[in-house]
């Protein structure tokens, strides 16, 4: 039995193609085995399935899904991972510095030009090269539990406070 959770998107296909459904599920087993967390790819024009990951953190049912041409892109755990379109095998993977819960506030994962930024729920903010995984910078808040990180033009900001205790855009 495979159960659809509520991350899914859309995404263009290869060559001006078909959309393509990208989708985590919950694998049911009909054995006594513990359910299985994976991305999906789906045809949409064919219905067809065109890959299946490997087993993801089971917490992920409520990840947000972000893309760009050759990769996607999910938190898992307390990692970034990164999936191949072409056939969803790992592209890389980077640990973060703490949890991030996207069940809170979806927008604490971000693309940027080529870049990815997760906020963790210890106020880390964590910028990493998308083609790569490999870090780029980091920062910490002064206040912890941030709970938004948006895109402004081409520049990450969030909410934090200073000494004396006032809201501030970072």
């Amino acid at each position: 039995n495979i159960i659809l959770t509520t991350s899914g998107v859309l995404i263009p296909g290869p060559n001006g193609g078909a959309e393509q459904a990208v989708m985590v599920t919950d694998q049911i087993p009909a054995s006594d085995r513990e359910d299985e967390y994976r991305m999906i790819a789906v045809d949409t024009a064919s219905r067809r399935l065109l890959w299946q990951s490997a087993p993801l953190d089971p917490k992920l049912y409520n990840t947000r899904i972000l893309y760009d041409d050759e990769r996607i892109y999910i938190i898992s755990g307390l990692s970034l991972v990164a999936l191949r379109r072409t056939d969803g095998t790992t592209a890389w993977t980077a640990p973060l510095a703490d949890q991030v819960s996207l069940n809170i506030c979806r927008d604490r994962l971000q693309l940027v030009d080529g870049r990815l930024a997760a906020l963790s729920d210890d106020g880390t903010l964590e910028v990493f090269d998308a083609a790569t995984g490999e870090a780029q910078w980091q920062v910490t808040t002064y206040q912890d539990s941030p709970r938004g990180l948006y895109v402004l033009g081409q520049r990450l900001a969030f909410m934090d406070r200073d000494e004396d205790v006032q809201g501030v855009l970072r």
